[in-house]
């Protein structure tokens, strides 16, 4: 299990550093599936994996998205 969480937080650590360089116009840009944009895609994954660690430690999860 903690190699996934690893290799997960990999990826999302390299389309963060991937995003850096696009400006806010493309991060926010209407695209095909996901969320509808890059950036509402990336507050999505973090939001769950936020989600996944409270389950994790007993803790409740809010009902309502952190990220939004």
């Amino acid at each position: 299990m903690l190699k996934l969480f690893q290799y997960n937080w990999q990826v999302r650590d390299d389309w963060f550093t991937w995003c850096e360089d696009m400006s806010a116009e493309e991060l926010v840009k209407k695209r095909v599936g996901g969320f509808g944009s890059i950036l509402h895609t990336l507050f999505h994954i973090v939001d769950v994996e936020y989600m996944w660690i409270l389950g994790l430690r007993g803790e409740s999860v809010p009902e309502e998205p952190l990220f939004e």
